[in-house]
Formats: structure tokens, C-alpha cells, sequence
């Protein structure tokens, strides 16, 4: 019986999530030809004061490393950046009284520099966000999955 009052809620939250296209401002290609990478993580989760998140960082990296093996994890890349922030927002009752008063939002940037390049070096290959009302969504694994489509594992 718990297992099927699991599955019904899991399904009744399966439509409580959207993840925004995929948006660049530059060429998108210059993921392709990333060789290292910086992973910036900040949150504000469980009511903690948004800040410099080490374990969203960690788990970001983590789940990186496994999806793009060949892709290096710096501490200072000077050169590339994934900027990622998570808050959790809850709302006071009106207008969401009918609704899960509790959804998390997500963001997450993809900024290099390109050496050479007239004008403006600075490029926002890869952007995308989203939010979520379902607990077993993982917005890290969500970001990976689509930052990994983008750039061959190679």
C-alpha cells in the first residue's frame, strides 16, 4: 500500500516541473571546445541565506566528471565557468493557497572567454533554467543531462 501512495504522489508531481530551451549568446560550438572548467555553485535551500554552496559545488562536479570524462574540473580556470544557483521558494498562502506552497528554482550559466575574438571575448555558450514542485527531481542531474548534450563526451 506505501508503495502505491508513493507512485500516485510521484505521478501527481511528475507535470510540477519546467526546464526552460537551452539559450546562448554566443556560439554555441565553443562548448565543444572546452578542455577545463571552473563549477561556481551558490543556493539558498531550507531557509539558509543565499551563499557560496561547496556541496552543490561538489555534487555538480561529481555528476560532471561521470557524464563528460574528459572534460577538467579546475578550481581556477580563469578561461571557462559554470555558474549554478538554487533557491528554494515558499511563498505566503495567497495566491498559492490551493497549490504545494514550496517549489525550487534553478539556474545555470556557461560563460568563456575566447581568446582572440574582436570586440568582445566574454560568450554565454550555454543558459538554462528552471523550477520544480517534485522532491525527486534533481536539478543538478537535469543541467548535466542538457550541458552534456551540447558537448561531445569524447
Amino acid at each position: 500500500m506505501r508503495v502505491l501512495a508513493v507512485l500516485l504522489l510521484a505521478g501527481s508531481l511528475q507535470g510540477c516541473t519546467q526546464v526552460g530551451p537551452v539559450r546562448s549568446n554566443g556560439p554555441v560550438d565553443a562548448i565543444k571546445h572546452l578542455k577545463t572548467i571552473q563549477v561556481v555553485a551558490s543556493s539558498s535551500l531550507k531557509g539558509r541565506p543565499m551563499g557560496d554552496d561547496a556541496s552543490l559545488r561538489l555534487r555538480i562536479e561529481r555528476q560532471l566528471r561521470t557524464a563528460l570524462p574528459s572534460l577538467q574540473i579546475v578550481q581556477d580556470s580563469g578561461y571557462s565557468q559554470i555558474i549554478f544557483t538554487m533557491v528554494d521558494y515558499v511563498p505566503g498562502c495567497a495566491p498559492h493557497c490551493g497549490e504545494v506552497t514550496y517549489y525550487r528554482n534553478w539556474g545555470a550559466e556557461v560563460t568563456t572567454w575566447i581568446r582572440d575574438s574582436p570586440g568582445n571575448p566574454a560568450t554565454m555558450p550555454f543558459a538554462q533554467d528552471g523550477w520544480t514542485r517534485n522532491p525527486f527531481v534533481d536539478p543538478v542531474q537535469v543541467f548535466v543531462r542538457s550541458f552534456a548534450k551540447q558537448r561531445p563526451a569524447s
